[in-house]
């Protein structure tokens, strides 16, 4: 984040300023890579079963879990 300059301010700002016009959609470049670089890993890590390098069990979300209300409301908030 350092390297692309996110950790500016005004860039922060920038990216959520969508209603003047002068939106600055680089800092969802930089998510976008980030996703592109970690997706495969992490399908990788699902598929072997991998253990985490600290030890323990990985705590993943069920896959098929519902949408409801208290879902929506918290990512709402």
């Amino acid at each position: 984040l350092a390297v692309s300059t996110m950790v500016r301010p005004s860039k922060v700002a920038g990216f959520l300023d969508v209603a003047s016009g002068r939106w600055d959609p680089s800092l969802a470049f930089v998510m976008g890579g980030a996703l592109l670089v970690t997706f495969p890993f992490y399908q990788v890590w699902e598929l072997r079963g991998a253990k985490p390098i600290l030890g323990g069990e990985a705590q993943l979300p069920p896959k098929a879990k519902a949408v409801d209300r208290q879902l929506v409301g918290g990512a709402a908030l």
